[in-house]
C-alpha cells in the first residue's frame, strides 16, 4: 500500500504516452506494485546546527521544481501506460534520530 499523497489536481485528459524506458518498467511495476526496485534513495548526514525552516523550504523547492516528481502513471482503456502531469503537496516529515542507536 502506498503512502503517497493524493494530487491537488486529478489526472486529466491531457495524458501523454510514456517513454521507451517507462514502458519497459510498466509491466514489472504492475506485477509487483509495492516493489521499490526502481526507487532511487540516498542518505544525507548533517553535522552541526540545522535551521529546520530553511532545510524544509529547500526540500520543498526541489520537489516543486523537479518535473519528474510530478508525474502520475495510469493505464488507458487498452491497458497501455499513460503519464499525467500533476501537482502533489510537498510534505517534509521530520524524524528526530538523535537518540537512535
Amino acid at each position: 500500500m502506498s503512502d503517497a499523497a493524493e494530487p491537488d489536481n486529478p489526472a486529466s485528459d491531457s495524458a501523454i504516452p510514456v517513454t521507451g524506458g517507462q514502458a519497459g518498467i510498466w509491466p514489472a511495476q504492475r506485477i509487483e506494485p509495492d516493489s521499490s526496485a526502481y526507487n532511487v534513495t540516498f542518505t544525507l548526514e548533517l553535522r552541526g546546527p540545522v535551521d529546520l525552516d530553511r532545510l524544509t523550504a529547500a526540500v520543498r523547492q526541489v520537489v516543486e521544481e523537479a518535473e519528474c516528481l510530478h508525474v502520475r502513471f495510469t493505464a488507458d482503456a487498452d491497458g497501455q501506460p499513460r503519464q499525467h502531469a500533476v501537482r502533489f503537496p510537498a510534505h517534509v516529515p521530520l524524524v528526530d534520530l538523535r537518540d537512535a542507536p
